[in-house]
C-alpha cells in the first residue's frame, strides 16, 4: 500500500485492497457451497445387523427397520444387497421406495452362523437414494 505524506492510502488503493478481500470471501464461500452435500451421509448410523438374515431356509429381511430407517433419515429408497462370497451366483436384492435420486452406497460384512455350528461371511451393500 502506497501512503502519503500523511500516511492515507488514496482512493484507488482502498478500492483495490477491498475488492481483493472481498474476491476471497467470495471464492472461499463458492467453495464451501459447493462441497456441503459432500459432508453429508445418510448411512452412517445404519445398523445391517438389524436386518433379519437367515441361511437355513432362505435369506428373509426386516422389512419394519428399513421402512422406520427411511421414514428416520427421510429417503426416497433404500436397496440391500445381500451375497455369500463363493456360495451363490447372484446377491439376493431387496429394494424399497424409488430408486432415483442422488446415491450413497456403503458396504458391510456380517459373520454370520450356521446351524453345523460354521461361520460363513456375508456381503451387505446398502444403497440409499435420497
Amino acid at each position: 500500500m502506497i501512503r502519503n505524506c500523511h500516511g492515507d492510502m488514496g482512493f484507488m488503493e482502498a478500492m483495490v485492497s477491498s475488492i481483493s478481500v472481498m474476491t476471497v470471501l467470495c471464492v472461499y464461500l463458492a467453495f464451501v457451497a459447493s462441497n456441503i452435500g459432500a459432508f453429508y451421509d445418510p448411512l452412517e448410523d445404519f445398523d445391517p445387523g438389524s436386518i433379519e438374515l437367515e441361511t437355513v431356509d432362505g435369506i428373509t429381511y426386516s422389512e419394519l427397520y428399513l421402512y422406520s430407517y427411511m421414514e428416520y433419515k427421510a429417503l426416497r429408497g433404500i436397496q440391500v444387497d445381500v451375497s455369500v462370497p463363493g456360495f451363490s451366483a447372484e446377491p439376493f436384492s431387496i429394494g424399497l421406495g424409488q430408486d432415483e435420486g442422488m446415491e450413497f452406497t456403503r458396504d458391510y460384512v456380517l459373520i454370520l452362523d450356521y446351524d453345523n455350528g460354521r461361520k460363513v461371511p456375508v456381503k451387505v451393500e446398502v444403497t440409499a437414494f435420497a
